[in-house]
């Protein structure tokens, strides 16, 4: 895997056959609520979404982002026309945060796709919090 470091303290993985990548970013939040905070960086994934080369952005899922201690929030958006599926997780707690999204830049098959990306994004977890199956 290629791995490339931001000053903006973001890391970007991509496969070896350059068909799919993960961003990892970490952030401290100041000045406002852990809630406000991710609501903020959803609007802003969702308005900053790769421009299409054709189609357009569906966004298939939306977990509500609620204010709680601990925050699990999940989207996934997909662009048919140009098989191109992300998934975006955003995990905090307190005044700080981490954003995995992972991009799949032939995505065909939604499902194949999820089976791929699933163990990536699901293997962050909190310091503390528990496995559950």
């Amino acid at each position: 895997m290629h791995k490339e470091a931001e000053p903006s303290q973001e890391v970007y993985f991509e496969a070896p056959d350059h068909t799919a990548g993960v961003y990892i970013s970490t952030w401290r939040i100041a000045d406002e609520s852990l809630q406000k905070a991710l609501q903020t960086t959803r609007a802003v994934e969702l308005k900053h979404l790769p421009a299409p080369r054709s189609g357009f952005w569906q966004v298939v899922s939306s977990t509500p982002i609620e204010d709680t201690p601990e925050i699990d929030a999940r989207a996934e958006y997909f662009n048919r026309a140009d098989q191109y599926r992300i998934v975006s997780r955003l995990l905090g707690r307190g005044d700080k945060y981490i954003r995995v999204t992972f991009h799949d830049y032939g995505c065909s098959d939604r499902a194949r796709s999820a089976r791929r990306s699933e163990p990536i994004v699901d293997s962050f977890m909190l310091r503390g919090q528990s496995v559950t199956c």
